[in-house]
């Protein structure tokens, strides 16, 4: 698993990750917000990296963000965690 924790208010977020499995056999990833599923299942059966990404909104301060992923047989690797957004901010004076 990959965990980090959210140190501001996030309206809109991409989260993007490589993953594969060291066999080809199946193995799976998906994104999840304080330990509850929020992003889709994302499955991989070769040795090669793919990355998947998934998009949040309403992040919190002191939300964890994380990359839960399991194999059947082997060990799945994740790596490249990114976490994407936009911040706007007012010059007016």
């Amino acid at each position: 698993m990959k965990e980090v924790i959210v140190y501001k208010n996030l309206k809109d977020v991409r989260v993007s990750w490589e993953h594969k499995s060291n066999i080809e056999a199946n193995s799976w990833t998906a994104l999840y917000v304080n330990g509850v599923q929020v992003g889709a299942d994302h499955n991989r059966d070769t040795t090669t990296y793919l990355e998947v990404s998934d998009d949040l909104s309403g992040i919190k301060v002191g939300d964890l963000i994380q990359i839960w992923g399991d194999h059947l047989d082997g060990i799945r690797i994740i790596r490249n965690m990114k976490i994407k957004f936009v911040e706007y901010i007012n010059n007016v004076s």
